[in-house]
Formats: C-alpha cells, sequence, structure tokens
C-alpha cells in the first residue's frame, strides 16, 4: 500500500459507531488487529492505574500504606509485561465473539456475553499475575525472588475460583459501558459517534458502577492471595471461611476497605484503556 493510500484510509477509518461495529458483515472477520489494539490499550492502563493499585492491596490487606513513589511502582514489572499479553487476550476474545455473536442477536446482549467470556478466558493468567504482583507489592520482593518462594502448583493458583468469578463480570462492564456511551452521545454528533470524551466518561462511569457490586469479591481473592504470600507452605483459606473471617473482624464494611481507593484507580484506568482500544482498532485496520 502506497503511502498515499495508507493517509486517506487512516483518514477515512476514525472510531466506530457503536452501530457499525455490530453490523453483521463483521460477524464473519476474524479480527486479528484487536490483540495487538488490546496490547497497547492495556499498557497504558497499567502504567495509570498501579500506584493506586498498589495502595489499594496494601489496605485490602490491612498494612500500612507505601512511603514511597518508588514504593508506589513495585511490582508493575510483571503487569507491564502481562498487560499488554492480558488485554490483547481479553479484547482480543471479546470482540471477535462480538462478531460472532452479532449477526443475529441484540447489540448489547453480545457486548455483555462477549465480555463474560472473555473474562472467563483469561481467568486462569489473571490468577498466576494476581498472586505474583501481590506478593510482590506486599514484600518488595523481586520476581526471582518471588517465584522461587511459591511453595506449590497450588499456591501459585491460589484465588482462581473467586477470580473466574472476578473476571466473568466484565459483561456487565461493557453492558454499562455501551448503554452509558449511548447516553452520552451528544444529539449533534457526526454520524452519531461518541467523541472522546464521551468514550472516556463513559469507561470510567461504567467501571466505577460495575466495582460498587464486584468488590466484596476483589478483597476475598486478595486476601486469599496475601494469606499465600504470608504462609507459602501452608493453604490459603477457601473463600466462604474468607467472607467468615473478615465479616467477624469488621462486619460488612470490611469487604469494601480500600474501596475509595479502588475507585479513584478505576476511574482513570477504565476511562483510557477501552477509548484507547476502540480509537486505536480501526487506524490499525485501515493501516495493516
Amino acid at each position: 500500500m502506497s503511502p498515499a493510500a495508507a493517509s486517506e484510509r487512516r483518514k477515512e477509518a476514525g472510531p466506530r459507531m457503536l452501530a457499525e461495529r455490530d453490523s453483521p458483515r463483521e460477524s464473519a472477520t476474524i479480527s486479528l488487529h484487536s490483540f495487538l489494539a488490546g496490547s497497547i490499550a492495556g499498557a497504558v492502563g497499567t502504567l495509570v492505574g498501579h500506584p493506586l493499585d498498589t495502595l489499594k492491596v496494601h489496605a485490602q490487606a490491612g498494612r500500612r500504606s507505601p512511603s514511597s513513589l518508588r514504593c508506589l511502582f513495585r511490582g508493575v514489572g510483571t503487569p507491564l509485561i502481562g498487560a499488554g499479553a492480558l488485554q490483547a487476550a481479553n479484547l482480543g476474545v471479546y470482540e471477535n465473539v462480538r462478531r460472532r455473536l452479532s449477526a443475529d442477536r441484540p447489540p448489547l446482549l453480545c457486548h455483555a456475553a462477549a465480555g463474560s467470556v472473555a473474562g472467563l478466558c483469561i481467568s486462569p493468567v489473571t490468577t498466576l499475575l494476581s498472586r505474583v504482583k501481590v506478593q510482590q507489592q506486599l514484600t518488595g520482593q523481586s520476581f526471582v525472588a518471588t517465584a522461587r518462594s511459591i511453595g506449590s502448583l497450588a499456591s501459585l493458583f491460589t484465588g482462581l475460583a473467586m477470580t473466574a468469578l472476578f473476571e466473568s463480570t466484565r459483561g456487565g462492564y461493557m453492558l454499562a459501558y455501551c448503554l452509558l456511551k449511548q447516553a452520552l452521545t451528544p444529539s449533534g454528533s457526526a454520524k452519531g459517534e461518541p467523541p472522546l470524551w464521551a468514550r472516556t466518561a463513559a469507561g470510567a462511569g461504567a467501571n466505577v458502577v460495575t466495582w460498587c457490586v464486584v468488590y466484596p469479591i476483589d478483597v476475598v481473592r486478595n486476601v486469599q492471595v496475601a494469606h499465600a504470600a504470608a504462609h507459602p507452605a501452608g493453604q490459603a483459606p477457601g473463600w466462604l471461611a474468607c467472607v467468615r473471617a473478615l465479616l467477624r473482624e469488621d462486619g460488612p464494611a470490611r469487604l469494601y476497605r480500600g474501596y475509595a481507593l479502588t475507585i479513584l484507580r478505576a476511574g482513570p484506568v477504565a476511562g483510557v484503556i477501552l477509548p484507547t482500544f476502540e480509537v486505536v482498532l480501526p487506524y490499525l485496520e485501515a493501516v495493516l
């Protein structure tokens, strides 16, 4: 393709409307570009959100907050390296499942179902990454030292059930994102396309709404992982025993410890990831 032709295609690409992305003609196409766009979006989101994620993990585990900027970025290497691949898988699976379902089904249902399927697909990987990341955040160990300290395969997959449940809620997030994006799109927008600010606000708002519901799940899985990090040779408590222990400690409020930090992180990160994906994907499909 000549430079002039590529430039012309970039101009025509632009962020796609929801209706265009749900068109039947996409259903037969496997989008490899969506995996690359997802990797870019994931890396950007990690850089934005990791410091607040570190504060959240310390709060959930009942530890003192880090005292320096360097400490806030403890463990960033693992999620930064993995975030690109993880979001490539998440958004790549999401986009391709959505396209497969969109031929004869309601668009919003397709977005929700695709989000849940993608979340379940990546849950084994996010379990591994979370296990290493949380231990690094709490102990300050290097990746190699953390890997050596993990006593068994069972310890490595601590919290898998809760992680799978947590990741499956991505369907609810995608549904909220689409609804908010439609609601925020000005009536006079060209071709009905939501502007970038509407996409950003919808991403942030959908994540905040979703976290209100799923936050206790995240607390339980992080407490399980924190226990495994502190007792590598032991067995982490089951999710039900963990919930009971947390409720005895401080009642329902314990299940929302660190919630404010999560909301502070959730908005900026979600406000970056999906808009980045939606803006980058059509350009990649136009150019590559």
